[in-house]
């Protein structure tokens, strides 16, 4: 009987072990597929998540390639930039350049201006001397003659009064006193006693000058000196004194006489006269042969 309930006893804690270890078993198969549910969950979202990430590496290297393609154009429109500016500056040297050379030449024309203004400001004051002198010397001769016309009338003399004279050699023939009188004055009473004279206007003779191949431009037109600067020079085989003409629609307008040269430019003065907006900046000039 004993052993009975020893065997028993032994059976019902068995059987309470092997329901502790099902239990426990069941339980912790339940936790593994918990955490395995987990595991696949985190794994998809892995999965999803490095799918992204691939899209999103594909993206970047598509902006990467485009951002390299917009590098190089950018590369490339700086350096055609930098070819620009430095064939700017080049322009700008130059410009620079003629305009120095422009400057030099107006205070060049300006002084040669100057001085021929005072020249003909010393040579007006002396013309105005003459002018005085001579008519000081011609009422002297007027008084004179008046005498002596007086001289003869009372010396009963046959005589042609001088208003009747038409040439200098019936007057110096007839009035022979009057040769003792200062030359100047007789040059100029034989002058004014001349016959008149009539112009015979000839039909005008037009010849077209030979100019070769060598062109250039105009740069500033002076109408009030008459004279403009073109942008031939020394460079071009350009000499003082050379002959220009000035072209428009192969037209040629007016002609020029180079009259000071530098090394990119030349000063050209007008021997023809302008009339109204004959010339200006931009029309061709061609050099005579």
């Amino acid at each position: 009987m004993k052993t009975i309930k020893i065997i028993t006893i032994i059976l019902l804690v068995l059987s309470v072990l092997a329901f502790f270890l099902t239990f426990l078993l069941y339980t912790t198969r339940e936790n593994e597929k918990e955490k395995r549910l987990i595991l696949e969950e985190k794994n998809t979202i892995l999965i999803a998540e490095k799918d992204t990430l691939v899209r999103s590496k594909s993206t970047l290297e598509g902006k990467v390639a485009t951002l390299e393609g917009n590098e190089k154009e950018i590369n490339r429109k700086l350096a055609k930039l930098e070819q620009e500016n430095n064939a700017v500056t080049i322009k700008y040297k130059v410009l620079r350049s003629e305009k120095d050379e422009v400057v030099a030449m107006l205070t060049d024309i300006k002084a040669d201006l100057k001085a021929k203004t005072e020249i003909f400001n010393d040579f007006k004051t002396k013309t105005s001397g003459i002018v005085r002198d001579f008519k000081t010397k011609n009422d002297k001769l007027s008084a004179y003659v008046g005498e002596l016309e007086l001289r003869l009338q009372s010396s009963g003399t046959v005589f042609t009064p001088l208003s009747e004279f038409s040439n200098k050699v019936s007057f110096e023939a007839t009035i022979p006193a009057l040769t003792t009188i200062e030359p100047l004055v007789v040059e100029t009473i034989a002058r004014e006693s001349k016959l008149e004279t009539k112009d015979v206007e000839l039909p005008k003779v037009v010849v077209t000058p030979e100019f070769g191949e060598l062109t250039g431009k105009i740069i500033v037109v002076n109408k009030k000196y008459k004279f403009f600067i073109c942008s031939l020079g020394r460079k071009d085989n350009l000499s003082i004194g050379d002959h220009i003409g000035v072209f428009r629609n192969n037209e040629m307008l007016v002609s020029a006489k180079v009259e000071k040269i530098y090394d990119n430019i030349s000063a050209c003065g007008l021997t023809d006269e302008i009339k109204g907006d004959t010339i200006k900046e931009g029309d061709i000039i061609k050099v005579r042969k």
